[in-house]
């Protein structure tokens, strides 16, 4: 099946949209390949794009551009990525916690397969987070790939998106709670989303978040 080979040439845009929401919502941390490669993933996305595709490919070279690690050393790296990236979920609770719903980031369920072959990686979004990738005039930042590709931290990149969200205004200001959540520096909490017992978090250790609707 040619399912994982290259089906069209990906454009580069040099440009990442990023919804508000997706961008401070208190999810779990991924990987900084995990994030490179959903960077891509999103620089395909364009302004007039009514649905998101059935799926996305780019090259393994454009997510290790700019590393120390080379293209025929990556695979390992990138295979941890996509698993990381096919388990990562969205938890979605209403303000007065009555409504609680989960999402999965990455659709493994279709025909069509989530991986990489001869140096192309494949991703499918799942198409029920189409509302935070697609049509969100007002509620997105915006800002310029290679300033946020050359970054190497986790906590850079997070760092990097808030500030592109107020760079129109050239002020941030929050309380220094929500900004330890923001940075994923709260409560660790289970596998179930509830507080773990214990000693306090050490630092690299990680925590699963949520993000609020109305």
């Amino acid at each position: 099946m040619l399912e994982l080979d290259l089906q069209y040439e990906p454009e580069a845009l040099a440009r990442v949209k990023q919804h508000w929401a997706a961008t401070f919502a208190h999810q779990r941390r991924i990987s900084v390949y995990g994030k490179r490669i959903m960077a891509r993933v999103m620089e395909q996305i364009k302004e007039d794009d009514l649905q998101l595709r059935d799926y996305y490919q780019l090259r393994v070279s454009s997510v290790v551009e700019g590393t120390d690690i080379d293209t025929d050393t990556a695979y390992s790296f990138l295979k941890k990525a996509i698993y990381e990236l096919a388990h990562v979920t969205w938890e979605f609770e209403s303000l007065d916690g009555s409504e609680w719903y989960i999402r999965h980031l990455l659709d493994t369920t279709k025909e069509r397969r989530v991986g990489f072959k001869d140096g192309i990686i494949t991703i499918i979004l799942n198409p029920q987070l189409a509302p935070y990738f697609v049509q969100i005039a007002g509620q997105y930042s915006t800002y310029k790939l290679d300033g946020y590709m050359g970054l190497h931290s986790w906590y850079s990149m997070r760092f990097f998106e808030i500030l592109s969200a107020f760079r129109d205004t050239g002020w941030w200001e929050v309380s220094l709670e929500e900004y330890r959540l923001l940075m994923d520096c709260g409560q660790e909490l289970d596998k179930y989303g509830s507080p773990q017992k214990g000693p306090e978090r050490q630092p690299g250790h990680e925590a699963r978040r949520h993000q609020r609707i109305d």
